[in-house]
């Protein structure tokens, strides 16, 4: 808990929700106070706006997980319950009690010590269900993956499934969701998708830098699926090439 606090009083990022300090109320455990995030996590949000912009909040996230990486920050625990939507409809990343801080290439756990397990199932890369090593960049890399994949399909991983079946599933089987339909519309693109896997990838080292998916979704220059009101539509996007002399 108090852990918690004092890695997230230090992250000030528009898509980190913000921290702004602890509260103990009368003979009551002590609790962190945050921004104000009114429209709940993603899947509520949402279920409440089907048809909000999807690749802006996956941007969003993105934009989050890419600061914590920078700062040498493993949240250890990213799934769609973890991201909160706030007044503006931007994601904000919460829930620092798994994070851990990379120090001199040595990751450093500085998450409270508690009793059982310390992660998701549906959204926990092999290696964590498996209990091979702690949580990595690579782990929230796959975590990510599985966040996109729920923002499509509008369902958890694996749901219904027993944490056992999860297990052996994504560990033994190495198996992975499908993908899901009818979501071109909403921009699951090809090269998304395959973004997507490569994220969830078995292996750490061929998981993707999260850098890389802002720039599948931010460019390059070229065409890109823009939304209007009456769907997504294809428009060339003009620039200028600035030649150096």
């Amino acid at each position: 808990f108090f852990a918690e606090a004092v890695v997230w009083r230090h992250l000030i990022h528009p898509n980190i929700a913000r921290f702004y300090g602890a509260y103990e109320p009368n003979q009551r455990p002590m609790v962190l106070v945050s921004e104000w995030l009114p429209k709940g996590d993603i899947m509520r949000n949402l279920e409440n706006e089907p048809m909000a912009d999807r690749i802006k909040l996956i941007l969003g996230i993105a934009h989050g997980l890419e600061y914590l990486h920078a700062n040498q920050v493993v949240h250890g625990d990213l799934k769609s319950q973890n991201i909160m939507i706030n007044q503006h409809g931007s994601p904000c990343l919460i829930d620092f009690g798994l994070a851990t801080v990379i120090h001199n290439t040595a990751t450093v756990n500085i998450m409270t010590t508690t009793q059982g397990k310390k992660y998701t199932a549906c959204f926990s890369a092999p290696e964590i269900l498996n209990a091979v090593i702690d949580p990595t960049k690579a782990s929230d890399i796959y975590a990510l993956a599985m966040v996109i994949w729920t923002v499509f399909s509008n369902k958890m991983p694996f749901s219904g499934m027993l944490e056992a079946a999860v297990i052996n599933r994504v560990v033994y089987m190495k198996d992975r969701p499908d993908r899901p339909e009818n979501t071109i519309q909403l921009g699951l693109s090809d090269k998304l998708w395959e973004w997507i896997k490569t994220g969830w990838s078995q292996g750490p080292t061929e998981r993707p830098p999260v850098s890389s998916l802002i720039n599948l979704l931010t460019g390059p220059p070229g065409l890109h699926r823009v939304r209007s009101r009456c769907g997504w539509h294809d428009h060339a996007v003009r620039f200028v090439r600035i030649f150096s002399v």
